[in-house]
């Protein structure tokens, strides 16, 4: 394992009291400024020390601004705001978004290749082939197109 990188640091955070210095840090990993350069900023020898001796205020940081945010899609899906209601009950209510098909009156869908065209069967068929479905035709066999009849 490689030794803990070294940092250059700025001298004027160097001297600040504790308290002051756990909340530049705060501050700093709540807008999303990552360690390396909060320990330049805060004259923190290490990114390991950081984690050992503000990894609270590093938690702190980045929780109030979820719990902030968090609360504004609250506010917004609470009073009307369908988009933040929507993506509130995807990402915390559980919900999942679900396409389904269906064809006429809810049955399975079908379809009737006796209406396409020649030109339309074959790209349907080379679709097929490059998305790596199985089908008539698809086993690298070449056909002989005796028993074939795609009119």
């Amino acid at each position: 394992m490689a030794p803990p990188k070294k940092v250059r640091t700025d001298q004027a955070t160097r001297y600040l009291p504790k308290e002051d210095k756990a909340k530049l840090i705060a501050v700093l990993a709540a807008i999303g400024t990552d360690e390396l350069t909060i320990c330049r900023i805060a004259c923190i020898p290490t990114v390991n020390v950081l984690r050992r001796d503000y990894g609270y205020a590093l938690e702190r940081g980045r929780f109030e601004v979820s719990a902030l945010i968090g609360k504004r899609v609250v506010q917004q899906a609470l009073a009307g705001n369908m988009p933040a209601a929507f993506f509130y009950l995807k990402h915390k209510g559980g919900w999942i978004e679900q396409i389904r098909h269906t064809g006429h009156d809810g049955g399975p869908l079908t379809l009737d290749v006796r209406a396409l065209s020649t030109e339309q069967l074959l790209g349907l068929q080379a679709a097929g082939r490059a998305a790596g479905l199985d089908g008539p035709g698809s086993d690298g066999a070449e056909s002989s197109g005796e028993d074939e009849d795609i009119s």
